[in-house]
């Protein structure tokens, strides 16, 4: 997006000049600093709109990700494994974890239009829409409304039986329809709240055939551009938070009995779509709106990539906030657009300054806090422009 700035790291300088022509393609300015001290120091000072990781890196790269407090960062890794995925999520609060199919590390496998469609997604502040998925030109996307539990199966035989008319194999459709039909019953029963903010029907059995009212509507939308199948669940309510995302993949993952057995159980539905799914995309707005989006590789033969990644990615309205620059999230400190191109330019040099250096060694745990000593070295500050204060509320 024109004006806003990407920090790029990865140590696989070739992938790097590739993505950062996908990056610069959109009007983003891409910043490559060379050293982990020098993409810390640009985190540090908030000199970027968004940082984009390879997690395969070294073994700084976890301090990069866990620097991003106040910025929005994406995690690039090339591994399947569930068990890193759910601690980069639930554990360092990563909100976006793309993982690339293959060999040869994530920053050459990992697919340009995943990485564009996050990247803009989250600078636009623009995160709803199947439609991003599969090119808003480039497939007919079908709609549904589900206006009761019995018209669940309907849904779920249409999209099915969709899927087998574009020629993917027996398996692949199976998939499909089993995530459409955990997702839709999800929002059917656990999306409506009451004027208390209660939910209605969470603990209602799932074979009860309720009824909804016409605000309770889940809408389905489906599409495919050929290579890909884009699956989105639609209800208005909003009242699913990234808190209790993590929770739910947390204990799906770590309990002895992943299946949540009580009625009403919400968490079993995002693990499975997350397990059958390439991509699983959950867009919140708070107290409006929530938007589950499960993407599927087809493949040549159209029986699905088994060597694709699955990548995990959680939108919500205070995350795009970073990226925004909303008031909350602003600093006491207002740097001008001009110093903060200063600051990416100058901490993005192949050596760092010794005052630079210093605060790297510190951040990094490479010196001792008892080993430090005030520096004698009279180190000359470059000049910069008056920063403005903003005054607390």
């Amino acid at each position: 997006m024109l004006g806003k700035s990407v920090l790029l790291f990865t140590e696989d300088r070739a992938a790097a000049r590739r993505l950062a022509g996908f990056l610069r393609a959109t009007g983003s300015d891409v910043v490559q600093p060379r050293t982990t001290w020098a993409a810390l120091e640009i985190i540090t000072a908030q000199a970027v709109d968004l940082v984009l990781v390879d997690y395969c890196s070294g073994s700084n790269t976890l301090k990069l990700i866990d620097a991003c407090t106040e910025l929005p960062c994406v995690v690039m890794a090339e591994t399947n494994d569930s068990a890193m995925l759910f601690d980069l999520v639930c554990s360092h609060n990563v909100g976006h974890v793309l993982c690339a199919g293959g060999k040869g590390g994530a920053a050459t496998q990992m697919d340009a239009k995943q990485i564009t469609v996050t990247v803009e997604k989250i600078l636009r502040a623009d995160i709803f829409g199947v439609e991003k998925y599969v090119g808003e030109f480039c497939a007919d996307i079908s709609t549904l409304q589900v206006t009761e539990a019995g018209l669940r199966d309907e849904a779920v035989g249409n999209i099915h039986d969709y899927a087998k008319w574009l020629g993917c194999g027996s398996e692949l459709a199976n998939r499909i329809g089993t995530v459409a039909d955990e997702l839709i019953t999800n929002a059917v029963y656990n999306a409506p709240r009451d004027e208390h903010g209660q939910s209605r029907y969470a603990s209602t059995d799932r074979r009860e055939k309720i009824s909804l009212d016409p605000w309770e509507y889940v809408q389905v939308r489906f599409a495919s551009n050929g290579e890909v199948f884009a699956l989105s669940v639609t209800d208005w309510f909003g009242g699913l938070s990234v808190t209790q995302i993590r929770k739910a993949l947390t204990r799906c993952l770590t309990a002895e009995d992943q299946i949540e057995q009580k009625d009403g159980g919400a968490g079993l539905g995002l693990y499975t779509a997350f397990r059958l799914a390439n991509q699983l995309i959950v867009n919140v707005e708070q107290a409006e709106r929530t938007e589950i989006i499960a993407v599927f590789e087809l493949g040549d033969r159209m029986r699905g990539d088994k060597s694709a990644g699955q990548s995990l990615q959680l939108f919500t309205d205070e995350s795009i906030d970073l990226a925004a620059g909303s008031s909350d999230c602003i600093p006491t400190v207002m740097v001008s657009d001009s110093m903060r191109v200063d600051l990416r330019t100058a901490f993005a040099r192949t050596k760092p300054a010794p005052f630079v250096a210093l605060t790297h060694a510190l951040l990094t745990n490479d010196m001792d806090e008892e080993e430090w000593e005030e520096p004698t070295l009279t180190v000359e500050q470059p000049e910069f422009e008056q920063l403005e204060v903003q005054s607390p509320a």
